[in-house]
């Protein structure tokens, strides 16, 4: 019995030559449309993939045993229906041995199989969570312990101990560093976030400034969506008055004056060249008059043009004022005086890791974080290039599909970036409503970004099932 597939589904289904990102809502057929494309993969009769070249992921063992039986049994329909046909049954065997597993499970074969290239005890195993939370614990104890030793020579750290909890706890410093020792093993080099993250202070204690920092730029994108949607209404307001009002008129007279003034205040912010200070300097020096040009104007057109001065330009530039003064010479001040506190803060967690991972290996044990890190220092450079491994992955694999790609963290993404051939071969499937491994520092905006780009036709092709 045949499928009526969706137009949707059959474009998942064949679509070729580009990343792929699949978003499909719960009921949409997202795991039949997943194995029908891999069954017309490995059966296309003028390139045909054969199963061991795929690598197909996902998130839990049942899923992947389950994705297997789906595929097998779709092979063995193929081999029914083509009785003679040899490479058909050839794939019957080999999905035994195909690459249908979980993330970490593959990581562990990539691992084992390439031990030689690491530090790892050949004879590791996987630590229990419980016991790896208290060797966590441990090592934060240890860390700690040397900092209290010499608090009174320790300046930074005892200011940071005293503003997370007091004389009497610890506890929210130990849940801080814990907290940001888990999210950075979520990422692909901890290292170099921690020490940008902290060199962010240090540019602001240089310059008594936030230029050149993270959150400049996160002022000037927020301002420049406000400007920008500031310009679109002064743009609506002019297209109106130009066919309605005199030219000489005071309304027409207002608003034509007030876009000059903006355009000019604001070409900077809206052509995203803006420093700071200069976006600084736009928001104080422009102002909305008080009206006067009422008279003599139809009252819808009034209540148009009064709706877009109150309602979206006074709202956006008291925004904008209130975001230029988050970073105010006092905020400054106060940034000025954590910067050492979060370098200990930074030295806290980097020792911690340092630590648990040394802890650890005396066990010769691995966490699930050691497998993902372990498997990145294999197909990475220092550089963030692939390495000759990942170059041998990338032509060993014609597609790469992974399911519950919303449940994708910062450090998966950067492995399957590494081992995809030209990055153009990643087949994703997810739904951002269905996102449940929080708990495993997922990053469920690393799908909303693809597929907000993907849908501009930007390094990819989406699909909405």
């Amino acid at each position: 019995m045949s499928v009526n597939w969706t137009p949707e589904q059959l474009q998942a289904i064949n679509a070729r030559g580009s990343n792929i990102l699949v978003a499909a809502a719960a009921g949409s057929g997202k795991t039949a449309v997943l194995v029908e494309r891999i069954i017309r993969r490995v059966c296309d009769a003028e390139n045909p993939s054969p199963i061991d070249r795929l690598l197909i992921l996902t998130y839990t063992e049942a899923a992947a045993a389950e994705m297997k039986r789906k595929i097998a049994d779709a092979i063995a329909k193929q081999i029914k229906e083509n009785t003679d046909n040899e490479y058909l049954r050839r794939q019957g065997m080999l999905i035994h041995s195909a690459h249908i597993s979980t993330i970490h499970a593959f990581c562990m074969a990539i691992i084992q199989n390439n031990i030689h290239k690491t530090a790892i005890p050949p004879d590791f195993s996987l630590i229990d969570d419980t016991e790896n939370k208290l060797l966590k614990n441990q090592a934060l104890d240890a860390v700690l312990e040397g900092y209290y030793k010499r608090i009174e020579k320790k300046d930074a750290f005892r200011d940071l101990t005293v503003g997370y909890g007091g004389i009497k706890t610890d506890d929210n410093l130990r849940g801080t560093v814990l907290k940001l020792y888990e999210f950075v093993q979520s990422l692909a080099y901890p290292e170099k976030w921690l020490k940008t993250a902290a060199d962010q202070y240090k540019k602001v204690v240089k310059a008594n400034s936030v230029e050149g920092t993270v959150w400049e730029k996160l002022l000037l994108d927020i301002c420049y969506d406000l400007s920008k949607e500031i310009k679109e209404s002064l743009d609506t307001a002019m297209t109106l008055i130009d066919g309605t009002v005199p030219h000489d008129h005071k309304c027409h007279i207002y608003y034509t004056d007030m876009y000059a003034e903006f355009s000019s205040l604001f070409s900077l912010v809206l052509n995203k060249s803006a420093s700071y200070s200069e976006l600084a300097e736009s928001v104080n020096n422009f102002s909305i008059p008080r009206f006067y040009g009422k008279s003599g104007i139809d009252d819808d057109i009034i209540y148009t043009l009064e709706s877009i001065r109150k309602e979206i330009i006074s709202k956006n530039l008291k925004e904008m004022a209130e975001l230029v003064n988050a970073a105010n010479s006092e905020n400054i001040e106060k940034i000025i005086k954590c910067s050492p506190r979060i370098q200990v803060l930074k030295q806290l967690v980097r020792q911690t890791e340092r630590l648990h991972k040394s802890m650890k290996r005396e066990k010769s044990f691995l966490d699930f974080n050691d497998l993902e890190h372990e498997m990145i220092g294999l197909i990475s450079t220092k550089k963030g290039e692939p390495t000759q491994l990942a170059i041998e992955l990338q032509d060993r694999f014609d597609e790469i599909l992974v399911d519950e790609y919303q449940d994708t963290s910062n450090i998966q993404d950067t492995m399957f970036r590494l081992i995809s051939k030209d990055n153009k071969n990643i087949f994703m499937v997810g739904d951002l409503k269905q996102s449940i491994y929080r708990f495993r520092n997922a990053a469920p905006d690393i799908f909303a970004e693809k597929y907000r780009e993907y849908l501009k036709g930007n390094g990819g092709i989406c699909i909405r099932l």
